[in-house]
């Protein structure tokens, strides 16, 4: 279900699937945009979004490059049902919204999404 998401993300806000752990850029590139200053969720989305300046954001689907990470959603929420219907619910509310581009915006000073 996640790739499916990503896929409609991917469409018009490709930076929303950016994470850290599984991204990679140019050196160049990224030392001309810079960095977030500060500790806010979403600052590997917010240089993914400063990148595209210089080129398309491109997915990579090898399972093979798939990291792997710890349950920890399930451990603070209780249980998979409930992991489960709480991100279905968000991403329906959401759907709409990823059909369209984010506007222009600094990100290293706005502190929203």
């Amino acid at each position: 279900m996640k790739d499916v998401i990503a896929e409609v993300r991917h469409f018009k806000r490709p930076y929303l699937n950016a994470f850290g752990i599984s991204m990679g850029y140019v050196r160049k590139y990224g030392l001309e945009v810079g960095f977030v200053n500060y500790q806010i969720r979403g600052e590997d989305g917010r240089l993914c979004f400063d990148l595209m300046k210089y080129g398309t954001v491109r997915q990579v689907k090898s399972d093979s490059a798939r990291p792997w990470t710890a349950p920890r959603t399930l451990q603070l929420e209780g249980s998979f049902f409930k992991v489960l219907s709480g991100r279905i619910s968000k991403e329906i509310k959401r759907l709409g919204s990823m059909l369209t581009p984010h506007p222009p915006h600094d990100t290293k000073t706005s502190k929203n999404e």
